[in-house]
């Protein structure tokens, strides 16, 4: 199975063995492990990313089944999870090729490549951009991304999705002078990383606890004020956080556990928080 946009089918060369070619694309090494590689390359006047993943081995698929999850065994489960999120009408990479061959799952090769995204910068890096800028403005922003956030969280998980890896570090934002900013302008939000997102019908509660603690981990040190925990849980859920806490306690209270155990593991030290957020 080999698939690739009109661009790429214009641009590289119409030769038996492109797919061998792909595998061993040449570009920026972005990532390399044992079976997967994520280079960056260009074509024509275009910026890719490509990964390529190579068998697992049946070894890590049985540890995948026995730990009760579905293996990631190759690029299919990304390409189809970037499919599913636009369905959904959250911003993602967009696929510019696709390939897969192989009938053993443990040794099956694939890759995927999407088109760069440019102009756009991690959320876990925009604070840096803020260091000049009057505190209110700071304020406005901080609000305005902790609810657009929350948002997309609700919304991939309301349509059976969870990312698995939902961290700051996969969310982008449009590039921008800050210093103009004013309320209800788009952010341009992008959602990445898709390789281990699944797809159901309804997310699992451990698996929207996952999502959520991890999102909220990766905020912590921008020591996050009770207005904004309070604003993320309302437009999350849909209800005044008051209301949402009584109703969901136990929820909420392993999402804010998981979050302080991964910051005390990364940080080796307790976030600061409310108190009426400290579990």
């Amino acid at each position: 199975m080999l698939e690739l946009s009109p661009y790429l089918r214009k641009h590289l060369p119409e030769e038996p063995n492109l797919f061998n070619r792909l595998m061993d694309w040449p570009g920026e090494v972005y990532r390399l492990l044992a079976n997967r590689r994520t280079v960056r390359f260009e074509v024509g006047d275009q910026s890719y990313f490509l990964k390529t993943h190579t068998g697992v081995g049946w070894g890590e698929i049985f540890k995948s089944l026995l730990q009760g999850n579905l293996p990631v065994i190759g690029a299919r489960n990304e390409y189809e999870s970037i499919k599913a999120l636009e369905k959904t009408g959250v911003a993602t990479q967009k696929i510019a090729g696709f390939g897969q061959r192989g009938i053993n799952p443990a040794a099956r090769e694939s890759f995927l490549i999407t088109e760069e995204l440019t102009g756009k910068i991690k959320l876990a890096d925009i604070e840096e951009t803020w260091a000049d800028l009057p505190d209110e403005q700071v304020t406005l922003i901080r609000l305005t991304l902790i609810k657009e956030v929350s948002l997309l969280a609700s919304k991939i998980h309301r349509h059976g999705l969870n990312h698995r890896d939902l961290y700051l570090d996969h969310i982008m934002v449009h590039e921008r002078d800050w210093t103009d900013y004013r309320q209800g302008e788009p952010l341009g939000l992008t959602l990445i990383d898709l390789h281990r997102m699944q797809r159901r019908n309804r997310v699992p509660t451990r698996w929207l606890v996952k999502d959520l603690g991890g999102l909220l981990f990766s905020a912590m040190h921008l020591e996050l004020t009770s207005r904004e925990l309070a604003l993320f849980i309302k437009n999350y859920s849909g209800k005044f956080a008051g209301k949402e806490l009584k109703a969901n306690p136990e929820f909420w209270k392993k999402v804010m556990q998981r979050a302080i155990r991964m910051y005390k593991k990364h940080y080796s030290q307790n976030p600061i928080l409310p108190p009426e957020f400290s579990p």
